[in-house]
């Protein structure tokens, strides 16, 4: 593991050892706040410059260098982090030393910075009129085809409802009509903002050969870049009300959602995390757990029911799949099954059960570049910077009194149902 190192003021770079792998990948995350205003033009940004750049506007040709590169795999995304919005960039390829291309590593490198600083403009530095109007249709229909997935559609109506008011209820693409307003020059200016004023972190996996000779392009190229400030990630806080909030809608599903959201004022730190996961896991997040054991199978009365802590919103969600009829009762128990928690009603083969659980997930970590890759940039996005070893360390000292107190400081703020079926007397 190589050390984060700030390469210039707001940007950052780490190397993780990846020679176990025979691919390697750099990955460029650029951070700005979530807001309104620009959410929809950030959003539209990934997919302007996945097409290509400059020197190779055409889609195919660019797909043949890709290819000419032994199926290097390039990809753009965007998503959200609480209150942040991340734009990714990144390019998988082969080590050079298997397919004897010594170069293999400059050359995978160079074409994704063309990508980031050269994409495809006209003499006024705008986006095409042609592929603004297509990639404006991808984002809409990528924003409609959310509907379909029911389950993920309730998680998100509730984020919106638990986080009123904030720039956490805003949605990862924006809206359907906030997409439609773009403009081309709206999101080609958005395009030399977000250069010009993110927080950019910079994550390199693959054999130390790669990752020094993407450190150093990367350096090379970000330091063009003449700016006073950039984007600060800072300590978060939510402010939320002390009263709960239920929204229920009506739809044509045949089974009915519910999604319950508990959020914390405890700040956000290595060990507060740590003790969510362990609390989410004991109480929903496993075939071991609580909610899992008592209320899918003891009282059958949901076809699934899951917890999640999120590291972004300092929030833990619960969301089940449940017949109409039975709504009422699972919620009720749902709910007394976490007052249990607060009141310590689990037991230290609960507390080891989840640890062990815990421990093998990160261990797996390694064998992914993608879950790297991942814990890598969260760990930037909420200040934790600990490695997979200090995480597992933690979750070994983590006691039931932790759990405890930790339960006890979050508060159900919100439960929103997307009701299906009929509701049988």
């Amino acid at each position: 593991m190589f050390e984060r190192e700030e390469l210039h003021r707001g940007i950052f770079f780490s190397g993780i050892d990846g020679k176990k792998f025979k691919t390697s990948c750099l990955n460029i995350n650029l951070i700005l706040p979530l807001t309104h205003q620009d959410v929809c033009k950030n959003a539209m940004l990934p997919y302007m410059l996945r097409r290509g750049f400059k020197g190779c506007p055409n889609k195919q040709k660019f797909n043949e260098m890709l290819m000419d590169l032994y199926g290097a795999d390039m990809q753009a995304s965007s998503f959200n982090f609480g209150d942040k919005q991340i734009i990714t960039v990144s390019i998988e390829f082969i080590n050079g030393e298997f397919v004897n291309e010594k170069d293999m590593a400059t050359k995978a490198i160079k074409l994704l910075l063309s990508v980031v600083f050269e994409p495809i403009m006209d003499d006024n530095k705008l986006f095409p009129e042609e592929n603004f109007r297509e990639h404006q249709r991808e984002l809409t229909n990528e924003i409609l085809l959310e509907l379909n997935d029911k389950r993920s559609y309730a998680i998100n109506k509730c984020n919106e409802l638990a986080f009123e008011g904030t720039n956490c209820e805003i949605p990862a693409n924006g809206t359907v009509e906030g997409v439609a307003a773009l403009s081309r020059q709206d999101v080609s200016a958005a395009y030399f903002h977000l250069l010009e004023s993110a927080q950019i972190e910079i994550v390199c996996i693959g054999h130390e050969s790669d990752i020094i000779a993407a450190k150093n392009s990367c350096k090379e190229a970000f330091g063009c870049i003449a700016v006073a400030e950039r984007f600060k990630i800072e300590p978060q806080s939510f402010d939320f009300r002390s009263r709960l909030r239920e929204e229920s809608v009506q739809m044509d599903v045949v089974q009915t959602k519910l999604v319950l959201c508990f959020i914390s004022k405890v700040p956000r730190n290595l060990k507060n995390n740590v003790v969510a996961l362990v609390l989410s896991e004991i109480y929903g997040g496993s075939p071991t757990s609580k909610l899992f054991l008592n209320v899918r199978e003891k009282l059958s009365l949901c076809y699934y029911c899951a917890s999640a802590f999120r590291r972004g919103t300092n929030s833990l969600c619960v969301d089940i799949g449940v017949d109409l009829s039975n709504l009422a009762f699972a919620k009720e128990n749902i709910i007394s099954e976490f007052t249990a928690m607060q009141n310590g009603d689990f037991g230290e083969e609960d507390i080891r059960t989840a640890q062990r659980e815990l421990k093998s997930a990160f261990k797996s970590f390694t064998d992914s570049m993608d879950d790297m890759l991942r814990y890598r940039v969260v760990g930037a996005l909420d200040l934790t910077h600990a490695s997979l070893e200090e995480y597992m360390a933690i979750v070994g000292d983590i006691t039931k009194e932790d759990i405890v107190a930790r339960a006890k400081n979050f508060e159900l703020t919100t439960a929103y149902a997307l009701k299906g079926g009929c509701e049988i007397d």
